[in-house]
């Protein structure tokens, strides 16, 4: 009985896995074109911008003027809380492939947990502080 199966992994197996990968990413050329894309970035752009995502600098902007209902969160730098409650950060970075190539790489990470758990520290502090100033 065979446990693993010896075929190879082919690019659409990669690209699948890509899409439903639950953080979002995206990667553009030195033009800004976008050249890979998995859904999850996509469902974000078009909630941001209402269009479909098909150059970085749409996303730069729309991360600096956010449409659809997303709000930045506080001062944080590119944290944004979606319609849906769910608070997304962004992040930029230049990668460089074997030959040289610099791309722009875009990834959108849920920190909803995060800020769900400082919101529930900042109520007990204001809690505990009320306490403290009755004692």
């Amino acid at each position: 009985m065979t446990l693993f199966r010896k075929d190879k992994i082919g690019r659409a197996s990669i690209k699948e896995s890509f899409d439903n990968l639950p953080s979002g990413i995206c990667f553009a050329d030195q033009n800004g074109l976008v050249i890979l894309c998995n859904k999850q970035m996509y469902r974000l752009c078009y909630t941001l911008m209402g269009m479909d995502l098909q150059h970085i600098s749409e996303l730069l902007d729309a991360l600096n003027d956010p449409q659809g209902g997303v709000q930045s969160v506080g001062a944080d730098a590119n944290v944004y809380r979606f319609p849906s409650g769910k608070v997304w950060k962004f992040t930029q970075s230049t990668i460089t492939d074997a030959d040289g190539n610099a791309y722009t790489q875009v990834q959108a990470a849920d920190v909803t947990a995060l800020y769900e758990k400082e919101d529930e520290l900042e109520r007990e502090n204001r809690r505990l502080e009320e306490v403290n100033a009755r004692a």
